[in-house]
């Protein structure tokens, strides 16, 4: 290469290229005729430049051609795909994994999203979503929120045909991956979520007709759903449309993930489930799914299937499930007024943390909240509670097993956050610690988003990297995530890496309560601030 011998790590193909690469193409300038000069364009890896080039600018050597080759681009924030998969579901860049760190180390300093300030088309998914809702067979049934003016969906056969070819093909070089996706596809068929229909390969006037190309997310983190099959309603049509673009995406109405925390470490008796699939609890009326098409061999022959439940890939899925449980919940608010609280301020997504401060009464609230929610068809699954008497009415098989610290096992976890149950304690992951010799931003950045602390405490351990991210920043202007730290701030980094497996021996009770009666409560606030760093702190007296 023009800077010398380099080590090749990996050759790439021109079809895995065109998965990588942005369409927009863009000449140099400066030459004579910049049309005999590279043609450049962006790709996840940086600026690629390709083609003949017999001038350059301010240079007087001749250069006969050039094949590939790569630059680093400031703020590059495309994501990368995965070759193998042809299409896989997207791995998060950097930048998106920063971007994940500093709205988490926002909490409590940012304002909460309201639903008071929803956006004109958001009002509009509500609307849509209230005036077309039924409940029906013990299930609710939904129409997915097509926007009134969406360009036309063409029909996608074709492209869908080419990406089960090509998964095929990856899933045929390890046969336990083929396993784990054969056995997650057959649990569709086994529990009824999708139907079998004609192909249909050309467009039908007017008819909506989308075929959902698919992958595998593998989550070996999971007790109950090892493989998870992602369908891409990103894929475009041949009209350059995908079906997530004709769609409302609905408001996010997450509850405040802070507030849920500190109210979970607020409770005595504390206990946690998850709702069993979600998405899969709900219909989706049948004119609509059409668009929920997907293709899959069985009985070595290619057949098409379509979805009768709410799928996950689609982008409405999440506000149109967690909006059915809101509203199961809230057809109890009379009969049941504590559980349907519960419900509907104490989850995010599929995941209840709560509880309360007596025993006799936990157990009530578990009885209630299954009761309520099953009549909807969601059932509450994977049952934890600091105090296990306040389960033992729940089945064996919807409790999760507990963890404690003498065991090396996986601890459980509480939207996140590390809790050993039979200690009732928040504990941390131990890191090891990396061993890069060149000290860049992208090192610093990788290693200190990785660290997930939404109650932020440890951001007196934190502070370190963001600190020397700061230092560079100011005194490089035109930073790259290739930047090379100083050796000053190099040694500093080592130094915190070397603590980063200690984090396992940090230990926290959960409950920041007394356990005896409390006869008078008080809460601490104290805040100070430097040119580097501003910190608050609470204390509960």
């Amino acid at each position: 290469t023009p800077r010398g011998p380099v080590v090749i790590d990996i050759l790439l193909g021109q079809d895995a290229m065109w998965e990588l690469r942005d369409m927009h193409r863009w000449r140099a300038t400066g030459l004579t005729n910049p049309r005999k000069g590279p043609v450049f364009s962006n790709s996840a890896f940086g600026v690629v430049a390709e083609g003949k080039i017999v001038e350059l600018p301010n240079q007087t050597s001749e250069v006969k051609a050039i094949t590939a080759t790569a630059a680093p681009v400031k703020e590059q924030n495309k994501p990368i795909q995965s070759v193998a998969s042809q299409g896989k579901a997207m791995n998060a860049t950097l930048s998106e994994q920063l971007d994940r760190f500093w709205k988490l180390d926002n909490l409590g300093i940012m304002p909460s999203e309201s639903s008071d300030n929803l956006t004109p088309e958001e009002r509009e998914a509500v609307e849509y979503f209230y005036s077309t809702v039924t409940f029906k067979d013990g299930r609710y049934n939904v129409a997915l929120l097509f926007k009134p003016d969406h360009k036309p969906l063409k029909n996608n056969f074709k492209a869908a045909f080419k990406r089960l070819i090509t998964l095929e093909k990856s899933l045929a070089k390890s046969e336990k991956k083929a396993a784990a996706y054969g056995k997650a596809m057959q649990e569709y068929f086994d529990r009824g979520d999708v139907e079998e229909v004609p192909i249909v390969e050309d467009d039908q006037p007017g008819k909506k007709l989308f075929y959902l190309p698919h992958s595998a997310v593998i989550r070996e983190d999971k007790t109950t759903t090892k493989c998870r099959v992602v369908f891409d309603a990103s894929a475009k049509s041949p009209s350059g449309v995908s079906l997530n673009d004709c769609l409302f995406k609905g408001p996010a109405y997450n509850n405040d993930l802070l507030r849920l925390l500190l109210r979970f470490r607020h409770f005595k008796v504390a206990l946690s489930a998850d709702v069993q699939k979600m998405y899969l609890q709900i219909a989706v009326r049948p004119e609509d799914r059409d668009v929920l098409r997907f293709l899959w061999r069985k009985d070595k022959v290619i057949k098409c299937y379509r979805f009768k439940k709410v799928a996950f890939g689609i982008a409405d899925s999440s506000f149109l499930a967690t909006e059915c449980c809101k509203l199961q919940a809230k057809k109890f608010e009379s009969t049941m007024p504590e559980a349907s609280s519960k419900v509907q301020t104490d989850r995010w997504v599929d995941d209840l943390v709560t509880g309360t401060d007596s025993l006799e009464h936990a157990k009530d609230l578990v009885k209630q909240i299954v009761t309520m929610m099953k009549e909807g068809g969601f059932d509450f699954k994977k049952w934890l509670s600091s105090h296990p008497e306040a389960i033992q009415a729940v089945p064996p098989e919807d409790r999760e097993e507990a963890s404690n610290q003498k065991e090396k096992a996986a601890p459980n976890k509480a939207l996140g956050v590390q809790w050993i149950t039979e200690a009732d304690v928040i504990t941390f992951k131990g890191y090891k610690a990396p061993t890069n010799e060149k000290i860049t931003v992208r090192v610093i950045a990788s290693e200190m988003a990785s660290i997930y602390d939404p109650l932020g405490l440890l951001s007196c351990f934190t502070i370190t990297p963001k600190r020397l991210l700061q230092k560079i920043r100011r005194a490089n202007p035109d930073w790259t995530y290739d930047t090379v730290a100083p050796e000053e701030d190099a040694n500093t980094w080592r130094e915190w890496c070397n603590q980063l497996q200690d984090l396992e021996k940090i230990s926290l009770p959960r409950c920041i309560k007394l356990q005896e009666e409390v006869i008078e409560e008080s809460l601490h606030m104290f805040g100070d601030a430097s040119p580097h760093a501003f910190a608050t702190a609470a204390y509960y007296r």
